[in-house]
């Protein structure tokens, strides 16, 4: 495996709910697209199902097909909520469970029983293992009513145990991280919440203390755990949108506010209801798998069952998914859910796992992980992709979205001050770096020193934490337990090169893939930075090898160990057998850290070898080994005692088999190397911490086989991996490279237009002028004379970062591009908020269900004043909150001016005390010319799941051709009472505005796009970005304005323009805190900051805000306006400083 080898010791907690607020899962996708194939790895609660079909499916085990098919029964919801969400229930509960569990064990005996029962529509079983698991599961479930007392005595203590440990352990404090859910009302929730928590744990329930809720629920008790009752124990429904609980509801007919997890069940109704809807479609299938994601997204890949994978790190079956394919399954994905994943696997072993997998270039990767709140965030992010952004997108595929577009849609920043210095979740999308790739990557032609070099750079930093026990001598062990969780070995590094090789992006210049890994081989030789390199050499020599990048290695001849073989495996099979009683495993029963440590094997060539070379891409299982004809087999011990039984311990891996052919050859099981390893057991185990020892001729302890021993009737033999399919691009770019000290980087990606029409060469060396233009973010429009050329780079760059080299005489032209770095600032080039065609849809702005999203009532402006001031705040990094404190300062970063004019609109619509009354109308009007846009804001709604607020807004586009008509009917809003604000728009940024805007409207359509649709005939979104012209189309033009909100007496009088207008979702972005430093010193330092700019009515006193009387203008300016000299004189203090300039 990619992964190394880990002991079990301490098994992590049962988890039965998740611990993530719930996101729907196709908020990246178009509403036109119908059909949709996902996978989650590791997924442990069934709401981000049920909330992905309410907002608008590969998923984890027993408890949630449990739940799926009790709404499938049409069970009551409330009944089911309290199987899911309680570990205490009641009599009826209970009998429901019993006799539903009862009904899926009957049903789960086989595969051939299960397509028989009425949910093989719905719930597809992927391989007999799985069903055997939760069929086992079910059992229990059923069963659990008819334990002996005293067993069931047992395990109510254990549940009081770890129930009372948890509530001591939280004292009279608040736990606070309960309360993720809350976003921006955090500070106002959080005490509430955490008595929630204290008293779930109390009680076992969510309802209000009843005494008959005292039965223990066997869905909290059983899981794939060998221990009985081992929860986590900070569980708790907080993957709800718990802020709806504490956001006034100006729909709510109550005017008052439910308990927070009152809140919880009302959203959990709804979203069971919409699966039930889905459900009569007959559209949805779930599809279920157990086992680890690592090895079976990579036997997905493959399907091939030539070589079988093992299912899990410690189990000897294989992984059989003869049944799964013969029911037609997907077998890529639109979206891929791995949240967690990289915490505990990787980044990089998700990237080779994962990426094969997308189903295009379109598609999409979530991963979510814990990253520091400070500043180094930035740094944690570099550390995981162990290499530069446009490396790493070339080596990958991916980029991180929100990273490259230097902002994101969603907030998470409230979590920066709730874990305050320590850590927060931090949820990326990962995507290509072009918005509109070509469907075979765009060919880059690399030296092969290059490739190697960069791939060199990615080894070392995988390995980064591999240093000498010198260097860990003075760091406390809390930071070595953080610096011990390897999640690579020496496979990974192969793995990424042949990743590499089959993406086909890549071209290899001077050489080929084996002078690449020779170089790396050579690389790592000379490398002094990281500790033993030279003890995993034949590691990674054996793991290019088995990649087919290597020759394999020369037979030895058939002595020692092999003498009588009649022929010689250049690699075999090397099995280390263990007694579980072995007196040196007690330092594995006695292990007690809270990182499991990870395991290798060394092998000696003699007890005096200075040079031991590890191996650690192993596999154990307890078991027994069985003889058969050709091979061995392994009987799985079935007690689950492991260490603590009395089955052996079977670790095997392969190796060359002339490094294991002397007889004073020995092989030994070891801690791997670490800081925290060598920090607990170098004194008691010597400096290569092994932990059992045995010679290769012992054939008590060591078997050398030709195949890998797996339950029977299954084994492996040697897993060489097939050469793969050569590149299907032509390479029409080439990279340079360079070393800066000890860092690799990318310097520049070269991209050549050969010359090949005869009267365009004339044309050409005649001296015509050539040009270029930045089309897309990776597409350049080259121009010389009258012929165009549109040219495609592999990473995107900005228009002043690309010079040409123009080769008139050899009749080539080469556009030079220095890769786009996101800490320049201004947004993604060339447009920030990309919208893609066919069908159209933002790229880097989240969907949201607009009507669904709750709207908030915001006649309480002292109360919102806590919670949404904070929350604008957090928009801007510290960088952007340190350069606003110059009173001078006026933002042309576009993308830091657009959130200053966001947090204008907020304000002003929500009209705080201190900006002066409330607007609902504004004007968004460049200096120096008129009104571009007119946006109608009918209402503030709360985007739970993406922890921030929404403008539910009408755009209107006043272009030259109908401002005639659309003017004039401001008027009536005006003579009504009604202010309308002007926003000034400065620098350029009005282009900005048009972008978003057309991206906020894509977020929240559903409507469909006419076939005449102007997108179309232009080619692009949005239409223009010209002063008086018209950038939105007009598919959209008067729907969805039927609600409350849009009707007077609630709205003002403006329905005549409601025509004319689009409805979109306008909400704040956010700076990225893995990218830039948000929520720091700066802000801590200096509160809520500077307030956004002072804006005027256009149709009111600049000083008083009256509106419907007649107004006079400035002589000077002719622009502010004023209901009389006394107004005109008390505003010109203010006025004076700008009145020139506007």
């Amino acid at each position: 495996m990619a992964f190394p080898l880990c002991w079990t010791s301490p098994a992590s907690p049962f988890k039965p709910l998740g611990g993530s607020p719930a996101i729907s899962l196709t908020q990246d996708l178009s509403p036109d697209q119908s059909n949709v194939d996902i996978l989650i790895l590791e997924c442990n609660d069934v709401y981000n199902i049920l909330y992905t079909l309410y907002a608008d499916v590969f998923v984890g085990p027993a408890r949630n097909i449990l739940v799926f098919t009790l709404l499938y029964e049409k069970a009551a919801i409330e009944q089911i909520w309290n199987i899911y969400y309680h570990f205490k229930i009641d009599e009826s509960t209970s009998a429901l469970l019993t006799a539903h569990s009862r009904k899926l064990a009957d049903a789960s005996v086989a595969l051939s029983a299960w397509s028989q029962s009425p949910y093989s529509s719905l719930i597809k079983i992927v391989n007999q293992d799985t069903l055997d698991k939760i069929h086992n599961i079910w059992t229990k479930y059923a069963n659990f009513a008819e334990l002996p007392n005293q067993m069931l005595q047992d395990i109510k203590a254990k549940q009081s145990k770890l129930a009372s440990a948890m509530l001591k352990s939280t004292g009279s404090d608040q736990n606070i991280r309960v309360s993720r859910s809350t976003t921006l009302v955090w500070p106002q929730s959080a005490i509430e919440v955490s008595d929630e928590f204290k008293r779930f744990w109390r009680t076992g329930t969510t309802n209000k203390p009843s005494s008959n809720e005292d039965r223990l629920n066997p869905a909290w008790i059983y899981s794939g755990k060998n221990e009985e009752w081992s929860v986590y124990s900070t569980s708790f429904p907080e993957v709800f949108h718990l802020v709806e609980a504490f956001l006034p509801d100006k729909r709510d007919p109550r005017k008052k506010l439910p308990t927070c997890l009152d809140k919880a069940r009302q959203q959990f109704k709804l979203a069971c209801e919409s699966f039930q809807v889905s459900l009569r479609t007959e559209k949805l299938t779930l599809r279920f798998y157990t086992g680890d994601p690592l090895c079976f997204s990579l036997a997905l890949q493959s399907s091939s069952e030539l070589i079988p994978q093992y299912i899990d790190p410690w189990d000897a079956k294989p992984i059989d998914l003869t049944h799964h394919f013969s029911l037609s399954p997907p077998r890529q994905f639109e979206i891929i859910d791995s949240t967690r994943f990289i915490d505990t696997h990787g980044l990089w072993n998700l990237i080779i796992a994962i990426q094969p997998l997308l189903a295009s270039t379109s598609s999409i990767l979530y991963t979510e992980a814990h990253t520091p709140s400070d500043q180094y965030a930035p740094i944690t992010f570099y550390e995981r992709i162990c290499s530069d952004l446009p490396t790493f997108s070339l080596i990958s595929g991916l980029v991180p979205r929100a990273f490259i577009s230097e902002f994101q849609s969603q907030s998470n920043s409230h979590e920066l001050n709730i874990f305050d210095e320590e850590e927060h979740e931090q949820r990326v999308a990962w995507v290509s770096a072009d918005p509109c790739p070509p469907s075979v990557p765009l060919g880059v032609k690399f030296s092969v020193t290059d490739i190697a070099d960069a791939l060199f750079y990615i080894y070392r930093g995988m390995h980064f934490f591999d240093d000498s026990p010198e260097y860990f001598e003075p760091v406390p062990l809390s930071r070595l337990r953080v610096w011990s969780q390897l999640p690579y070995n020496r496979e990974t590094v192969a793995r990424i090169v042949r990743h590499v090789q089959s993406r086909g992006q890549i071209h290899l210049v001077g050489g080929v893939w084996e002078d690449v890994a020779n170089r790396i081989i050579h690389l790592v030789q000379g490398n002094k930075l990281t500790y033993q390199d030279d003890r995993h050499l034949e590691d990674l020599k054996l793991q290019f090898q088995l990649c087919d990048f290597l020759p394999l290695p020369n037979s030895p001849t058939p002595v020692g160990i092999f003498a009588g073989w009649s022929e010689i495996p250049p690699v075999v099979c090397l099995v280390l057998k263990i007694p579980a009683s072995a007196n040196e495993l007690k330092v594995l029963k006695d292990y007690g850290e809270s990182i499991q440590p990870r395991l290798t094997c060394i092998i000696r060539k003699s007890a005096n070898d200075n040079k031991p070379q590890m191996f650690s891409s192993l596999h154990a299982v307890w078991g027994t080994l069985v003889p058969s004809e050709d091979a061995y087999s392994i009987e799985p011990d079935r007690s689950g005692q492991g260490i603590n039984g009395s089955s052996d311990m079977i670790a095997s891996f392969w190796i060359s088999s002339a490094l294991i052919v002397g007889n004073e050859t020995t092989v030994s099981l070891a801690f791997r190397y670490t800081s925290l390893s060598h920090r607990l057991y170098h004194r008691s185990l010597g400096h290569d911490l092994d932990i059992f020892k045995a010679q290769v001729k012992d054939q008590k302890h060591v078997l050398v086989l030709r195949s890998r021993p797996m339950q029977a009737p299954f084994k492996q033999s040697l897993p060489l991996l097939p050469a793969p399919l050569p590149p299907s691009s032509n390479a029409t770019c080439e990279c340079t490279s360079y070393w800066r000290g000890d860092r690799w980087y990318i310097k520049d990606i070269i991209a050549r237009l050969d010359v090949t029409d005869p009267e365009e060469k004339i044309s050409l060396a005649g001296g015509a002028k050539v040009s270029m233009q930045l089309e897309g973010p990776c597409r350049l429009r080259l121009s010389i004379g009258e012929y165009t050329h549109a040219v495609s780079i592999p990473f995107p760059a900005k228009e002043s970062d690309i010079r040409l080299r123009i080769a008139r005489k050899s009749s080539y032209i080469e556009a030079v591009t220095t890769p786009y770095q996101p800490w320049y600032a201004g947004g993604y080039p060339p447009s920030p908020f990309p919208i893609l065609l066919n069908p159209p849809r933002p790229w880097n702005v989240h969907h949201i269900p607009l009507d669904k999203l709750p709207l908030i009532e915001l006649s309480d402006t002292e109360a919102m004043e806590t919670y949404i001031l904070p929350h604008m705040a957090l928009q801007h990094s510290d960088r952007e909150r340190k350069i606003m404190f110059d009173p001078n300062y006026v933002p042309r970063d576009h993308i830091h001016a657009l959130k200053v004019g966001i947090n204008i609109l907020i304000h002003d619509y929500i009209g705080f005390k201190f900006r002066g009354p409330p607007f609902e109308v504004f004007a968004l009007r460049p200096v120096g010319s008129g009104v571009q846009m007119v946006l109608l804001v009918g209402g503030m709604r709360s985007d739970s799941s993406g922890g921030t607020i929404v403008l539910d807004t009408a755009v209107i586009p006043v272009t030259n051709e109908n401002k005639s008509m659309v003017l004039p009917l401001l008027d009536p809003i005006g003579e009504s009472g009604v202010l309308i604000m002007s926003v000034d728009v400065q620098h350029g940024e009005m282009g900005a505005w048009k972008q978003y805007l057309a991206a906020c409207i894509e977020r929240i359509r559903t409507w469909t796009h006419k076939p005449e649709c102007e997108y179309q005939a232009a080619g692009k979104a949005p239409i223009s970005l010209q002063d008086g012209e018209d950038s939105i189309c007009a598919c959209g033009n008067g729907i969805g304005f039927e609600g409350k909100e849009w009707i007077p007496p609630e709205a003002p009088k403006w329905q005549q323009l409601l025509p004319y207008a689009t409805r979109a979702g306008v909400s704040p972005i956010f700076s990225v805190p893995y990218l830039e430093i948000v929520g720091g010193e700066v802000f801590k330092d200096t509160g809520y900051g500077r307030p956004p700019p002072v804006t005027a009515p256009l149709n009111g006193c600049w000083a008083c805000a009256k509106s419907g009387v007649p107004l006079s203008a400035c002589g000077r300016c002719q622009r502010a306006r004023y209901c009389s000299a006394e107004c005109q004189r008390r505003d010109w203090k203010e006025h004076k400083r700008k009145c020139n300039r506007i």
